[in-house]
């Protein structure tokens, strides 16, 4: 998905994308998983929902695909504060 997707094309996208990331809840990151945390990331806040179970994966002791952790913090960063509470 291009960083200039439109913004209907991203709302439709993001349900999407937060079902490809169920698989950290188990920490498990295949790759559609792994790709998706480099979709939200592309989308920035408008997928913002994404953001507890990438927190989660930064914070978790187990251990992720080496390309998980800096996909997840390049998301967060992409966010921004609209996943601050």
């Amino acid at each position: 998905m291009p960083g200039g997707a439109s913004p209907a094309t991203r709302e439709t996208a993001v349900p999407v994308l937060l079902a490809a990331l169920e698989p950290l809840r188990a920490a498990r990151a295949d790759e559609p998983c792994r790709a998706a945390v480099r979709y939200v990331a592309r989308i920035g806040a408008p997928a913002a929902a994404a953001a507890p179970p990438l927190e989660a994966v930064l914070s978790s002791e187990r251990c992720f695909p080496a390309d998980v952790y800096p996909a997840a913090r390049a998301a967060l960063a992409a966010f921004g504060d609209h996943h601050r509470r």
